[in-house]
């Protein structure tokens, strides 16, 4: 970079990306399963400020579970579905199967991440203290999947994920700059983009010297309930409130 130069970070601004986590096992189509993770990610590049919404993943739209709407129709259909939600204009998406995930947090290496209280796994797996600790990938990967032993259930799952997304931008970063390239062709090795090659590499950039803390990590309001025998998630009316706060890229502590 040039001294003094400012970094051109994408033409538009606020910038909006759908970031999407299939259950696609190992060896099974990546984006032909099942959505389990599923948020936005905005980002303000000249002040490094930005957002991380969470949808639950059985959040009830078009007359079926979010989850279930990628299955034989894609990335593209759950762009379309969160742009008719939150009326945001969304440029694209990226998206990892737990395949895709392994392989990223295999090249990151073990991640640290601070949990604000202890979490149950609802399972057979070990639980998760509270306070700063070393996660494997597989541990990683297991944080993000679980939702039983969790008070909210599918809100407390989508916000993990939220959590995830942070510790590992805060660990790529503390690599320094000169470690984006490598992280992009990570990324290429590893997951699935629409984003041409220029706001991909723009949008890397803009998340690589964005600041963690900048980011609020929230999940879309609603109240569970059941459609017939499935239990599902009805989205609450005040989540407009909070997508018209988010037009501007950020979310304002006060909503």
């Amino acid at each position: 970079m040039l001294e003094g130069a400012t970094p051109w970070l994408g033409a538009t601004s606020p910038r909006t990306l759908l970031v999407i986590g299939s259950d696609a096992r190992v060896g099974e189509d990546q984006l032909g399963l099942r959505a389990d993770s599923i948020h936005l990610l905005t980002l303000v590049p000249e002040t490094g400020q930005g957002a991380i919404v969470g949808f639950p993943r059985d959040s009830w739209v078009r007359g079926g579970k979010l989850t279930n709407l990628m299955p034989g129709r894609g990335p593209d259909y759950m762009v379309e579905v969160i742009n008719e939600i939150t009326g945001i204009g969304i440029e694209g998406w990226v998206a990892v199967g737990f395949e895709g995930f392994l392989g990223l947090m295999d090249e990151l290496g073990s991640l640290e991440i601070d949990l604000p209280r202890a979490m149950r796994s609802g399972n057979n797996w070990a639980d998760y203290p509270a306070g700063p600790q070393t996660l494997t990938p597989q541990l990683a990967l297991r944080l993000a999947r679980i939702r039983k032993g969790l008070p909210a259930g599918d809100f407390d799952r989508t916000f993990n994920q939220g959590l995830i997304m942070l510790a590992a931008m805060t660990m790529i970063q503390g690599q320094g700059i000169l470690s984006l390239p490598g992280w992009v062709a990570a990324y290429e090795r590893h997951g699935f983009t629409d984003l041409d090659t220029v706001p991909f590499l723009t949008w890397a950039a803009g998340a690589f010297i964005a600041s963690p803390e900048s980011l609020t990590n929230v999940v879309v309001p609603g109240r569970n309930g059941t459609v017939g025998a499935a239990a599902v998630v009805f989205i609450s009316d005040s989540a407009e409130t909070l997508f018209r706060d988010l037009d501007d890229g950020v979310i304002d502590a006060a909503s």
